[in-house]
């Protein structure tokens, strides 16, 4: 991790009383995942599987591809650096604003980085990229992109390769997903995490797909058990519980679409509306270092500073939906601090 992701909650430890910095749905580990996980410990005990088989398997029949066409990693970030490593010191076009790691992976495998606002993907081929980085929907912002004008790129830019982040799908109103385009077109690769919407960010735990020729060439690049014997197993578990995905999905979009209009309704911030349980808001006054700095120390409540994100400036904040009464205390205390202001 060259520039990182800004996530710091273990920097605040018991001081957080509410996570609104952490873009995983907001709810609980499932129980029946939590009563799973506790009878596989002696997994362990013993080596996993290295290119986790089983779970590229239980994967393939899910998502109607090969399991060839499947490739598992440590987290959807191992994806990109692998990727990054397969196509070293290529011409990399990066959207922006979006997740700092795309460019990270590109910094350390020496691409060319060129930079496009992504509002901007129609204009993607014009610098002539061997490979396009872009998140749909997209982190920090909710942008979402249709799978018609994916498919449209894809089709019009033919010598390169787009590398599309699906790791938010699920959290998102009018998604679309482009993994049933991969046997279409030769240069596709979706990644994707397994642990946004079942809040399994400390598990690591996502996968690549793209055709066949493009997944061996990845997996030349790849190390040997990345993936741990846990992380297999849970893998393989949820494809198996189309019951524990994300129930409450429509009660925490609301909840985001609600809150959203509220911060709006403030004199001095402008929100950037989305589709996600997460959003982008600018407040005009206080930087959003300080801002953050206020929320944690006077209410223990964590917001992400998203002022590091490329395209973005110091004034940033992303906020991602928790519950009702988490979302109430968020709004009162930001509104307390705007209207003290610098005087605080």
């Amino acid at each position: 991790m060259i520039e990182g992701h800004g996530n710091d909650l273990h920097r605040y430890g018991d001081k957080v009383k509410s996570d609104f910095s952490s873009n995983v749905a907001a709810r609980r580990v499932p129980e029946a995942l939590l009563s799973f996980l506790a009878t596989q410990l002696e997994a362990i005990a013993t080596y996993p599987e290295p290119d986790s088989e089983t779970l590229r398997i239980a994967l393939g029949k899910r998502l109607q591809v090969d399991e060839n066409q499947v490739f598992v990693t440590n987290g959807s970030v191992e994806a990109f650096y692998t990727i990054a490593a397969a196509f070293r010191q290529s011409r990399s076009l990066v959207l922006v604003p979006s997740f700092a790691e795309y460019e990270d992976a590109c910094r350390m495998h020496d691409h060319t980085i060129f930079y496009k606002s992504n509002e901007l993907l129609h204009d993607a081929g014009n610098v002539r990229p061997q490979l396009v980085w872009l998140g749909n929907p997209n982190n920090p912002d909710g942008r979402l992109y249709a799978a018609k004008e994916i498919e449209e790129q894809l089709r019009q830019n033919s010598d390169t390769v787009f590398v599309v982040d699906e790791a938010y799908g699920e959290l998102c109103s009018g998604f679309e997903s482009v993994v049933g385009l991969v046997n279409r077109f030769d240069n596709l690769i979706v990644v994707h995490s397994m642990t946004k919407q079942y809040v399994l960010p400390g598990l690591r735990l996502g996968y690549m797909v793209t055709r066949r020729s493009l997944a061996t060439r990845l997996r030349s690049f790849s190390v040997p058990w990345t993936v741990n014997a846990l992380a297999q197993k849970v893998g393989i578990y949820l494809t198996s519980r189309e019951d524990l995905y994300f129930q409450n999905k429509e009660n925490i979009l609301r909840n985001s679409t609600g809150l959203q209009k509220r911060f709006s309704s403030l004199s001095g911030i402008t929100v950037t509306p989305s589709p996600c349980n997460f959003f982008l808001l600018r407040t005009e006054q206080l930087e959003a270092a300080v801002v953050k700095e206020r929320l944690m120390n006077d209410f223990g409540l964590l917001i992400r500073d998203a002022s590091n994100f490329r395209g973005l400036d110091n004034h940033a904040i992303r906020i991602s939906v928790q519950t009702d009464e988490e979302n109430e205390q968020l709004f009162r205390s930001m509104k307390n601090i705007l209207e003290s202001g610098a005087n605080h």
